[in-house]
């Protein structure tokens, strides 16, 4: 099945006081920060979902070149505009790299490239969504996560992909 339509969005918001007394408390905002994409379908006309639960010390490779999509039907894939995960589980951290098996690179430079980000008690997300789609292929497909945490990980991923 393919992808039918596509907006990637990022938004954040916030209102800022600063304290004045006697005054009135002045304020800025509401205010924020937004982007949104919609990749063209044509070419980037698929979806990976899942989640994944990573024990403490745990590992999780991610093939966003070769999967089967929500419908159970396999898809592989030459290019990757997005990936986006949620990670869930207080004490949990994620760490996102290339894998050693097929690695992709995408945004990632240096010798060890890596992100790592902890759950605490109100999780974590990690979001890119590139304006030139990132080449997959058999060798350029993986990327690794492992929960550097004392906690159990329950990481919800999306990703969209495409030919």
């Amino acid at each position: 099945m393919s992808v039918t339509t596509s907006t990637i969005q990022a938004a954040a918001s916030f209102q800022q006081a600063a304290p004045n007394a006697p005054y009135v408390t002045p304020t800025q905002g509401p205010d924020g920060l937004t982007f949104t994409a919609q990749p063209a379908v044509a070419t980037l006309n698929a979806v990976l979902l899942a989640t994944y639960t990573i024990a403490a010390s745990g590992t999780q490779s991610i093939n966003l070149n070769s999967f089967n999509d929500a419908f159970k039907q396999a898809v592989t894939n030459t290019k990757a505009i997005a990936f986006m995960f949620v990670g869930i589980g207080n004490l949990a951290k994620v760490k996102l790299e290339p894998d050693s098996s097929n690695p992709l690179t995408w945004f990632f430079a240096g010798t060890t490239p890596s992100v790592t980000l902890q759950c605490g008690t109100g999780g974590c997300c990690f979001m890119i969504c590139d304006g030139i789609a990132a080449t997959l292929s058999g060798t350029v497909a993986n990327f690794k996560i492992t929960n550097t945490g004392s906690a159990t990980l329950t990481l919800n991923v999306f990703a969209l992909v495409g030919t």
